[in-house]
């Protein structure tokens, strides 16, 4: 018992010594990081008013107290996590907010974005915390891997169950949305969360008999295809619930996620290639049966040709896309500079 106490403390120390550098280094980003989203804030609103922003010094305290918050809760819960992680959610969700801004200020029917980016940037924050109060290893979700793949595919197939549905948002054919009372959301958003988590534990635990070669065909050694069994089974349900819902989207970033997971696990890249592959196929006759997918390869080919049929038509999105593209050139207008609203949504 003593040998084991030492060992015990021992590991906890080189524990401590090892994340200190790295909480270090996470408070350091997250400081490049404020001073990013900062510039971005004062660049949109010189662009639009041609002065400084009036809330700058609000702002800046906001962005401080977040950072120093969520630095002191990872040194506390989280020692050992990625320290650029949360840097680059911080950009990401600064940046989100300062189009929000921009674009309230061309008075645009959308007053109300910045608020509610703003509201759930606190409400992330607070489902952070909790989160890493609750699950305190990662490793424990591994118990309910099969929990959570049974909600995710759960969670795809809200949309398509009678009554839940959006009308409003799912009025262009692709039914994403889910109204519950006066709350919009699309469930396939939370599904990818849990997704990641399912394939992650998998193939943690499978991880060598997935890259191991067992069974000889021919001259050549293949891995054990048992272990794919619960992979192909997630992998159908949702790509064939994404198919009904007519999401091309996802259903690719779906599929990268999926080989990219699989090819860091294993670091075979006969799974990319027969992956690659495969979804080709899948995409070609999905095309064949489903009349909105060949249309949208159809406007991605040629999307000029749908220019003089009005904004109304299919097509319109891209090409008012490559003409933005096309007067900001390579480098952009600059933030506050450019025409968001001639842009559709």
């Amino acid at each position: 018992p003593q040998r084991r106490r030492y060992r015990e403390a021992v590991a906890a120390l080189a524990t401590l010594s090892k994340s200190k550098p790295r909480r270090r280094s996470e408070f350091g980003l997250l400081l490049v990081g404020i001073l990013v989203v900062s510039f971005a804030y004062i660049l949109a609103t010189l662009g639009v008013y041609n002065r400084l922003p009036a809330r700058l010094i609000s702002f800046e305290a906001i962005l401080l107290g977040v950072a120093l918050l969520t630095s002191l809760i990872n040194r506390w819960l989280v020692p050992d996590a990625d320290p650029v992680l949360m840097p680059v959610v911080l950009v990401l969700n600064g940046l989100g907010f300062v189009m929000m801004v921009r674009l309230q200020d061309y008075q645009l029917d959308v007053t109300h974005l910045a608020g509610f980016q703003a509201v759930w940037s606190f409400i992330g924050i607070v489902a952070y915390i909790a989160t890493l109060l609750v699950v305190r290893r990662s490793r424990d979700l591994e118990r309910y891997r099969y929990m959570i793949l049974f909600s995710a595919i759960g969670l795809l197939v809200l949309p398509l169950v009678p009554g839940l549905g959006n009308p409003i948002a799912n009025q262009n054919g692709v039914k994403l949305w889910v109204k519950v009372g006066q709350v919009s959301f699309e469930p396939v958003e939370i599904s990818k969360i849990l997704l990641v988590i399912f394939f992650a534990s998998y193939f943690i635990e499978k991880r060598e008999l997935l890259s191991m070669s067992t069974h000889r065909v021919g001259n050549h050694m293949l891995p054990d295809l048992r272990p794919f069994g619960p992979i192909a089974f997630a992998w159908i349900c949702s790509l064939a619930v994404i198919l009904l819902e007519k999401d091309i989207g996802f259903s690719l970033l779906l599929f990268i996620l999926f080989l990219a997971m699989l090819w860091v696990a294993t670091g075979r890249w006969t799974y990319i290639v027969f992956g690659t592959l495969a979804f080709v196929v899948g995409t070609y006759f999905a095309s064949k049966l489903l009349p909105q997918i060949s249309d949208r390869v159809q406007i991605w080919l040629d999307p000029w040709k749908y220019l003089a049929r009005g904004t109304s038509q299919p097509g319109w999105q891209p090409v008012m896309g490559e003409l933005g593209l096309a007067k900001g050139g390579l480098t952009g207008t600059g933030l506050g500079l450019g025409q968001p609203y001639l842009i559709p949504y």
